[in-house]
């Protein structure tokens, strides 16, 4: 092997590329062609995209926290609340009663993010019925 071939170790599975292209000469595959199944499909669902019942749902993860979040607080927390998604990120909006104090809101942002799928919390023009009490 001379030394500017150094780099090759089987000259048998060596394709040269850059010759002219026939049309009509049957075209020489390498050993490092890669086969893929026909019927390949992903089954693997996103846990932001699971729903309520373990099926794809593109709105699982803001399903799954608004349920997570009546459990945990009542139905009086959710009703004037709207829980949405972008990806992984929950998104309140909408209106808390006034029993929900900062306090209370960091546990409720810790029940959120218990939910699998939650990597953040963001919030868009939350407000209180009443005034939050503790906060300075």
């Amino acid at each position: 092997m001379n030394s500017t071939n150094s780099w090759v170790q089987d000259s048998s599975s060596l394709e040269i590329t850059n010759a002219s292209i026939d049309p009509d000469k049957p075209v020489r595959r390498s050993r490092s062609t890669l086969h893929l199944q026909s019927d390949f499909t992903l089954t693997a669902i996103p846990p932001e995209r699971i729903g309520i019942d373990g099926q794809y749902d593109h709105n699982g993860l803001a399903k799954r926290v608004f349920l997570r979040l009546q459990e945990l607080f009542g139905v009086e927390l959710v009703q004037n609340l709207r829980i949405a998604q972008r990806g992984r990120v929950v998104i309140l909006m909408g209106t808390l009663p006034d029993s929900v104090a900062v306090q209370s809101f960091q546990s409720l942002v810790e029940a959120i993010l218990s939910v699998e799928g939650a990597l953040f919390v963001e919030t868009q023009g939350l407000c209180s019925q009443g005034k939050l009490t503790g906060s300075t």
